[in-house]
């Protein structure tokens, strides 16, 4: 019992602020109902486009924390090799002006859920939040090195890697990366804004997913 209420009001509770929140916060705030192309444009400093010229959207995967499940086909599904602990993935896109465009998730933590997966998911599919406001033929899209072998419509530019028999970047390549690098850093500032909602910091009970 938390707060005098049972689990199965708890969870109307919960259920109910979800679905509130997704009717009349979301649509004011995140994807193409809050946000065009063209203010999008208007409002990205120049310390973006100048080093990335049409850069309009960063897109990178952050990872929640879970609880250990006693379901063994969840449990394995959400540990993470990489991370040693039981998590979900949140692919998220950040437009050039600082606002969160689209959200896609929770995803599992297995290899049939890699970054690249995700990303080909959202901008192939015609009607994601990213279709609806970036244009393709126009608009370039900032994300790390593990999505450097990714398809799909968009133009995408990530930081350079050394080739085999190479020992390091050329200056121009150095630079380039360093400038991709500082873009890139404005969706990890925002991935720690969110973060500090007390929920998202600690190990999330699974039984709010």
């Amino acid at each position: 019992v938390i707060f005098g209420k049972s689990q199965s009001q708890i969870s109307y509770i919960m259920n109910n602020t979800t679905n509130k929140l997704k009717a009349q916060f979301v649509v004011k705030f995140l994807g193409s109902t809050a946000w065009s192309r063209d203010r999008i444009t208007q409002e990205t400093p120049g310390w973006i486009t100048d080093p990335v010229l049409n850069a309009r959207c960063l897109t990178d995967t952050t990872y929640l924390y879970i609880q250990k499940t006693k379901d063994f086909s969840i449990q394995n599904k959400t540990y993470s090799m990489h991370k040693s602990r039981n998590l979900v993935k949140m692919h998220c896109s950040l437009a050039t002006n600082g606002r969160w465009t689209d959200s896609i998730g929770p995803c599992f933590a297995d290899g049939n859920n890699n970054d690249e997966w995700i990303y080909n998911q959202e901008t192939i599919t015609t009607d994601s939040e990213t279709n609806k406001i970036f244009d393709s033929a126009l608009d370039i899209i900032v994300a790390d090195r593990g999505y450097s072998i990714c398809i799909g419509p968009f133009t995408l530019v990530t930081p350079l890697s050394i080739r085999k028999g190479e020992e390091q970047l050329s200056r121009s390549s150095a630079n380039q990366t360093g400038f991709i690098t500082i873009v890139r850093n404005a969706i990890e500032r925002g991935f720690a804004r969110i973060k500090n909602f007390k929920l998202l910091a600690n190990t999330i009970d699974t039984n709010y997913l």
